[in-house]
């Protein structure tokens, strides 16, 4: 005879209340309990070896691991909640910590072996439906990654815009050369309709980004002997962090006449005379994971070898510093002291500031491992040389270095893609990957906020919710990868208090 669905979820009650006073609860499993909001501070030591599941909910559980710099992730973390979803966040350190909510907050301290092991006992545990994080190539989050991938768990990653100022990104899985459209790009280039483009959020993230950035960097290094071992993606220590924002800034101002004076030369005189030579954050973890192997460094000494041999006579080479580069080291210096021994001084420029995009209106073509500026320059229709691993590192789109011979050919050979199609592509991106606002500021963050749980529904996590209880029933017992064998105890989760008196 065939059961009714009020017959399984009454096997389901039946099934779980007798599991749960049959067996003993892990740590985590009377954590997680459907309805838990605070958490009594407590450190979890001993494997977290799969218990009986805990008591189940209607309401999807999503899981949000470290956010961009600020209040983004506590902000979205209470917007899921007040649509009706529960929530956990994991914070990996005392800035995670001063950012995010005192309720529905665990705390973890390990290193990436240990994580691994406490992430996939968690998710075995509480099951969520699913898991959120900023910076797919940040080790925490290629860990969790991977776990989830293992439970079948679907994943968000959020990075910032592919177009910006005016949106963010959040796609499946991950973003840039990870992104899931990466391999489909050549074949996004249809034509979308209008009213299917999100138009873009206000223009206001920069100083809030500067300021935050500051704030949780610096908390960071200051509690960081009190919070015990655990994973950055960054390592910046505080009075060299210090001293190096001040210089940012010093530098900010002492470079405006050279920049402006720069700036002009570029949009007249020198106009469509010019290469740009887009640098990068040096610890970008998009650079370091997908960079093939470039630094800033040698990509500035390639380029300019490579700009003397094969270069027009009348061209110029112009080296754009990212902001945020330009209190970490001397990259005005260290050009200049490598175009002098080049033999090319004269025709090589330094811009340390200003519109990326105005820049490369008026430019021959752009040299770089991965940065998104690439996008814009598709968007401008000028020839590309990527490389690193990029979201458009297609020969429908970019030249794709190998070999120093492929920057030699750039120079007299620099070929732009097809416009249409390349404007194609960026209208698809905006369409899939991208929505407006910003992470940094809170103006237009009732829109943003219901695009983004609007795009965690498309993943029918409401669905997954009932898969997963009628898994329960199935046999008896709850159905899931193969525990690993025990290893060394996990220390690795502390509570923090409702009220927020969690150690930091």
């Amino acid at each position: 005879m065939l059961r009714s669905a009020s017959d399984d979820q009454s096997l389901l009650r039946r099934q779980t209340d007798a599991d749960n006073l049959r067996r003993p609860r892990s740590p985590v499993s009377r954590l997680y309990e459907a309805g838990a909001h605070a958490f009594a501070p407590v450190t979890v030591h001993g494997d977290l070896a799969p218990e009986a599941p805990p008591a189940l909910s209607e309401r999807p559980l999503v899981v949000l691991l470290q956010g961009p710099v600020g209040p983004f992730f506590s902000r979205l973390q209470a917007h899921l909640e007040a649509s009706g979803y529960r929530t956990i966040r994991i914070n990996f350190n005392a800035s995670d910590w001063l950012f995010s909510r005192k309720r529905n907050a665990v705390k973890f301290v390990g290193d990436a072996a240990r994580w691994e092991r406490w992430f996939e006992a968690f998710v075995q545990d509480a099951r969520p439906d699913c898991i959120l994080y900023f910076g797919c190539q940040r080790e925490i989050h290629r860990i969790a990654l991977a776990v989830a991938d293992r439970f079948q768990v679907p994943t968000f990653s959020f990075e910032e815009g592919y177009l910006r100022p005016g949106f963010i990104t959040m796609e499946p899985r991950g973003n840039n050369s990870l992104s899931p459209l990466a391999a489909r790009a050549p074949a996004l280039t249809a034509p979308v309709p209008p009213e299917e483009l999100p138009a873009p959020g206000p223009d206001c993230g920069f100083v809030g980004m500067c300021a935050y950035a500051w704030a949780y960097y610096v908390f960071r290094s200051l509690t960081q002997a009190f919070y015990g071992r655990t994973v950055f993606h960054r390592s910046r220590p505080i009075l060299p962090e210090l001293f190096r924002w001040l210089r940012n800034l010093t530098r900010k101002g002492l470079h405006v006449p050279a920049n402006r004076k720069l700036m002009d030369e570029l949009t007249t005189s020198a106009s469509r005379r010019y290469f740009v030579v887009a640098l990068q954050v040096h610890d970008d973890m998009q650079l370091r994971c997908s960079g093939r192997g470039w630094t800033n460094e040698r990509l500035i000494q390639a380029s300019l070898a490579s700009f003397v041999r094969s270069a027009p006579d009348d061209a110029i080479l112009v080296f754009k510093v990212h902001p945020l580069e330009r209190g970490h080291g001397q990259p005005r210096a260290f050009i200049r002291r490598k175009a002098r021994i080049f033999g090319c001084e004269d025709r090589v420029r330094v811009l340390d500031d200003g519109s990326i995009s105005q820049v490369l209106q008026h430019s021959r073509g752009l040299l770089t491992v991965n940065s998104s500026s690439a996008l814009s320059a598709l968007y401008h229709g000028v020839p590309i040389l990527l490389l690193g691993e990029s979201l458009v590192r297609h020969p429908e789109f970019a030249a794709c270095a190998e070999s120093a011979a492929d920057i030699d050919r750039f120079w007299t050979g620099a070929k732009a893609a097809d416009l249409g199609e390349a404007r194609n592509l960026l209208d698809n991106l905006r369409r899939e990957a991208l929505i407006p606002g910003s992470y940094y500021s809170s103006v237009g963050e009732a829109e943003t906020m219901r695009r983004v749980i609007g795009r965690i529904e498309s993943a029918g996590i409401a669905a997954a919710v009932r898969r997963r209880q009628l898994s329960l029933v199935i046999g008896g017992q709850f159905h899931r990868p193969a525990p690993r064998a025990a290893a060394e105890p996990v220390e690795g989760m502390t509570r923090l208090k409702e009220a927020g008196e969690g150690t930091a």
